[in-house]
């Protein structure tokens, strides 16, 4: 089996990014928008967060990397494709759960974290 290198890296590369940003203040919606119509804060247009959208590139990343590189028959491949759909389903979730709950938000971005991490 041969592996293009760049193409390692810049799926290694998102995915540094996307985890380095779950610590950093970038984590917030792309475009500010601003909760004047009540005390229920905003939630959902997790389309619009920086890192959901970088959590769609790893994943297409990902499957096209699988592939490429591997056979059809092998266990990493189960085990890539769930932890980057887990990443990216949790960070909608946890979007979605914002308006009520902020720690079922915290616990959720944790997971998502947590299965973009297994991807390093």
């Amino acid at each position: 089996m041969t592996l293009n290198i760049s193409t390692l890296m810049i799926l290694m590369k998102c995915c540094s990014e996307i985890i380095n940003e779950f610590g950093s203040k970038k984590w917030g919606i792309a475009s500010s928008k601003h909760n004047k119509e009540g005390f229920i804060p905003l939630h959902g247009g997790y389309r619009n967060l920086i890192t959901y959208q970088k959590s769609e590139i790893i994943y297409d990343g990902t499957i096209y990397f699988i592939k490429r590189f591997f056979t059809k028959y092998d266990r990493i491949i189960d085990q890539m494709v769930q932890a980057a759909r887990s990443g990216k389903q949790n960070i909608a979730e946890a979007s979605m759960a914002s308006a009520t709950s902020k720690e079922t938000e915290i616990k959720l971005t944790n997971v998502a974290r947590a299965s973009l991490e297994e991807l390093k």
